[in-house]
């Protein structure tokens, strides 16, 4: 039987931008904006029971309902929110390049079924 490499978690919401983050302000203004996106991931992480991984690649792909598309990897404080959150899950020991060795975005999806999302695709690595 093979082993599983692949976990695929989704967020339903709109993914905040590097732009939204920062047009907050305040350190602890951002805190709030982050916090329910990265306990999103921890909780979506442990009930899609994602093992322990010494490394991955992370692929996210921002799904929107409309055609207002971001730029390509503007929703980086998203996923890096969704990142903590798999860290909080125990899925990863820490975030930096040790264990993430790749991030990727694919472009935005508009008018996606999907509605809303960010979908993030954890691939384990050997």
């Amino acid at each position: 039987m093979a082993t599983r490499s692949s976990w695929e978690v989704v967020h339903y919401e709109r993914p905040f931008t590097q732009n939204t983050l920062y047009a907050h302000g305040n350190h602890y203004t951002r805190a709030k904006l982050v916090k329910p996106w990265r306990e999103s991931f921890a909780w979506l992480a442990k009930k899609s029971r994602i093992p322990h991984m010494n490394r991955c690649m992370i692929v996210a792909t921002p799904h929107l309902s409309d055609n207002r598309l971001q730029d390509t990897g503007a929703c980086f404080p998203a996923v890096k929110a969704a990142i903590d959150g798999l860290v909080d899950a125990g899925v990863l020991d820490d975030d930096g390049p040790e264990h993430v060795t790749e991030l990727r975005f694919f472009r935005p999806v508009g008018k996606s079924d999907l509605g809303n999302a960010l979908v993030v695709e954890v691939n384990r690595l050997a």
